[in-house]
């Protein structure tokens, strides 16, 4: 018994423990891993060249996932300002009711609504004139813009009223004038489209619109357009085929506005016309259509001509329909362009 205990204890002089080996093996692998862990140059460069190729596939399905949504956004809103104010045209009783898309100050494409001011059903001299309902202002989501979808058609001479030349569909800022005179009135950003009190949509009408000016600055307060009010009005205007017509006398006609520097107080304040700042004494009109593009102003600014610009509308675009008679809003597939649904 006493020689067995003894052999066991030589023995252990000789052989490493269970515990020593396996501690001597850890100590192996911590040294294999803290080896591992640095990188050589060309693990590295492999690695961002992965990541590169990563965030090259996942950028652009970002953007367009973005890009999307804000197309389904712009869409959603304008099938229900349409339908609103088609609505409001039937429930007013004859008033006349509208949209007006217009740029803003800070060039985003805005919408709001027009109707018709009931003293003036039946006045010829009226007949084309909207004030604006400011309760009713939208903001298209930038840079997802409309267009009328006649804008994409080839210049046609024996329509110039109704067409887009090259020039205009070019042409990026409302002001900016292009010849002949009245040309900056068929922007590709600024026009209306209008009910009748029967529901029946307007079309190639010659919209003028009176916005209000409570602060006096001589703009708008809804559209931020120069206007000429009560002590300069406008006298005239020209209509879509560029004929001077008389604008319909303003005297004595003030509307009740709130007074924003008294909250709670109504004092009567002139409405403001819009008009040419070239021209102050010339209103201008916006042409009523019956369809829309809504499309990708950026990427349409980046095409080098216009040709290549009416070519991207007509290859990217979705258009939007609405029945003159039902005002139903039909939407067709991208780049159907302007052929009839």
């Amino acid at each position: 018994m006493q020689n067995a205990v003894r052999t066991t204890q030589g023995a252990g002089h000789g052989v490493a423990s269970p515990l020593r080996a396996r501690s001597s093996a850890r100590g192996g692998a911590r040294g294999s891993q803290e080896q591992r862990r640095a990188f050589t140059l060309v693990e590295l460069v492999i690695v961002l060249a992965i990541v590169s190729l990563l965030l090259a596939l996942i950028v652009p399905a970002t953007n367009a996932m973005f890009r999307d949504r804000k197309f389904a956004d712009a869409e959603t809103l304008l099938q229900g300002m349409l339908k609103t104010a088609r609505a409001d045209a039937l429930r007013a009783e004859g008033v006349e009711t509208g949209l007006l898309f217009y740029l803003d100050a800070g060039g985003r494409q805005r919408v709001v609504g027009l109707r018709k001011e009931t003293r003036h059903i039946g006045e010829p001299a009226w007949e084309n004139v909207f004030v604006i309902t400011p309760e009713r202002t939208f903001a298209l989501p930038a840079p997802i813009r409309v267009v009328p979808r006649y804008a994409v058609e080839p210049p046609d001479p024996d329509d110039d009223a109704h067409t887009f030349s090259d020039v205009e569909l070019a042409n990026n800022s409302f002001l900016d004038p292009t010849p002949p005179y009245n040309a900056n009135q068929r922007h590709r950003n600024v026009f209306s489209m209008t009910y009748a009190g029967d529901g029946q949509l307007f079309v190639d009408r010659s919209v003028l619109v009176m916005d209000q000016d409570a602060d006096g600055d001589g703009y708008g307060d809804v559209t931020d357009m120069f206007g000429a009010g009560k002590d300069d009005p406008a006298d005239h205007y020209f209509d879509r085929e560029g004929e001077r017509q008389e604008f319909p006398p303003l005297n004595g006609l003030p509307s009740t506005v709130p007074d924003k520097k008294k909250p709670g107080v109504q004092e009567d304040e002139f409405p403001l016309v819009i008009v040419d700042p070239a021209e102050p004494k010339t209103a201008l009109n916006f042409p009523s259509v019956d369809g829309l593009l809504v499309y990708d102003d950026d990427t349409f600014r980046e095409q080098t001509d216009a040709a290549a610009k009416r070519a991207y509308l007509l290859e990217t675009a979705r258009p939007y329909y609405v029945n003159r008679y039902s005002g139903e809003v039909i939407p067709g597939p991208r780049g159907e362009g302007t052929l009839s649904p």
